[in-house]
């Protein structure tokens, strides 16, 4: 096999692993490498009527820009990603039962 097509087979995986991850992305699967929950794939459910969240589910939330936040980052505990603040979602368990209203 020529150095032209190893590179070109090299380019083509690249290309289509980077696509699937991408459209598994905008179909809502995330990929949680912390130890908070178990490694693993997890499929975001949007079908869930935003104004109210069950008791037990779990949800992606993302952490404000704050003090708070910066020496979890420095330690390495929070990892920098796609959240407006900079931060990764950190995935938690929703423990109340509350009905968001909008006044």
């Amino acid at each position: 096999m020529t150095v032209k097509r190893k590179l070109l087979l090299v380019s083509l995986f690249v290309v289509t692993f980077s696509s699937s991850l991408y459209m598994l992305h905008s179909e809502g699967y995330r990929y949680n490498a912390t130890p908070s929950y178990p490694i693993g794939i997890y499929k975001l459910d949007t079908t869930q009527n935003s104004q109210s969240i069950a008791k037990g589910k779990l949800v992606l939330v993302c952490p404000p820009d704050t003090i708070a936040f910066k020496k979890p980052i420095f330690k390495g505990y929070v990892a920098k990603g796609s959240c407006p603040s900079g931060y990764q979602a950190l995935i938690k368990r929703w423990l109340h039962s509350l009905e968001w209203r909008s006044h």
